[in-house]
């Protein structure tokens, strides 16, 4: 077993079709509105939504990619995240979202942008 495994190491450089996997260094993620939960979200960043008069969070970072996530070489990695968004009448229906990365090696990124923003 041993034997085939350094022969195989050896002559990797061969393999056409090799696959590798590591691990993503950075987190990256969106900021949006998101409904207000107690258990989940802090209380600070809190309004009214106008559409629907419920309580909404904003600025809060949903992270697609977290650092450590593995990652294949042979494959793009693909991440889907569902929402809701209210327009009002005068509200434009074009919108960007702009991609975050976060640098850090702490295992806690940020759950705002504010706080990731400040570096808190």
């Amino acid at each position: 077993m041993v034997q085939g495994a350094v022969i195989y190491g050896v002559e990797k450089a061969n393999y056409q079709n090799l696959v590798t996997m590591s691990t993503c260094s950075r987190s990256y993620g969106i900021v949006i509105k998101e409904t207000y939960s107690v258990h989940n979200l802090n209380q600070r960043g809190v309004s009214m939504d106008p559409v629907t008069n419920n309580i909404i969070a904003q600025e809060q970072l949903t992270w697609l990619i977290r650092r450590g996530d593995l990652l294949l070489s042979d494959e793009h990695k693909k991440t889907e995240k569902h929402f809701k968004h209210n327009f009002l009448e005068t509200d434009p229906r074009n919108f960007k979202f702009p991609v975050y990365e976060y640098p850090d090696d702490d295992d806690d990124v940020p759950e705002r942008f504010e706080t990731g923003e400040n570096g808190k």
